[in-house]
């Protein structure tokens, strides 16, 4: 699991995201067992049946559009795997869910941070529309179905960096950010979004937000 640390609610608040942080894991669970199991039977067989599995699970728990090829079928499904968890759009800042079409064309789908959209006017106002917001709560299985560790290295797009501003001591600075953990750090990862409920985001961005509810003691 991997989730922001000012995220944590006060105790008597974190039941939603126990039940929530079990959910998503359940659901990484599922599509890892069957995304391993289509990959054992394309290494032993590359029959049309065994492609057509691979295909259409692709398409539908992935959503990702692959040719009917053995080979194409084993790329697509021999990656990292997430499932993230959603929030309704409130307004907060930080990053969305989105379908990005990349330079091959190719569409998938990935988180956006707003950074990554800020001289782009169309593309801020598709960013302003998302109806859901990214609170860093994602469920990650990192083994290929050999049960050995993928180079995460390989699913990174080096392409996904960016130019924020920053200050220190009084000065403007401008900074490259390298791909971020959660958008170009895991880019060619397969990706679920789920949609959770706001009582799983409690987050502290100045100091005023530690007067909310879900962050005071019992």
């Amino acid at each position: 699991m991997i989730k922001n640390i000012d995220n944590v609610a006060a105790g008597r608040h974190r039941e939603p995201t126990w039940i929530w942080t079990r959910a998503l894991v359940g659901r990484l669970a599922l599509l890892r067992s069957h995304t391993h199991e289509l990959l054992r039977r394309l290494k032993q067989s590359g029959d049309a049946d065994v492609v057509d599995d691979a295909v259409a699970f692709a398409r539908t728990e992935l959503g990702v559009t692959i040719a009917a090829h053995r080979d194409a079928a084993h790329a697509c499904l021999g990656r990292p795997l997430r499932v993230c968890g959603m929030v309704p759009n409130t307004g907060e800042p930080g990053g969305g869910p989105f379908w990005v079409r990349d330079r091959n064309s190719a569409v998938t789908r990935q988180i956006v941070e707003s950074a990554q959209v800020a001289s782009d006017a169309a593309q801020q106002a598709v960013f302003r529309a998302a109806t859901h917001f990214n609170p860093v709560y994602l469920a990650c299985a990192f083994d290929d179905a050999e049960a050995r560790r993928y180079e995460l290295d390989r699913f990174v797009d080096p392409g996904a960096a960016f130019i924020t501003g920053r200050s220190s001591g009084g000065r403007e600075l401008i900074a490259l950010e390298r791909p971020g953990l959660w958008n170009g750090g895991m880019a060619h990862w397969n990706t679920v979004f789920v949609e959770v409920p706001l009582t799983v985001f409690n987050p502290v961005k100045t100091v005023l937000d530690l007067l909310r509810p879900a962050h005071q003691a019992e």
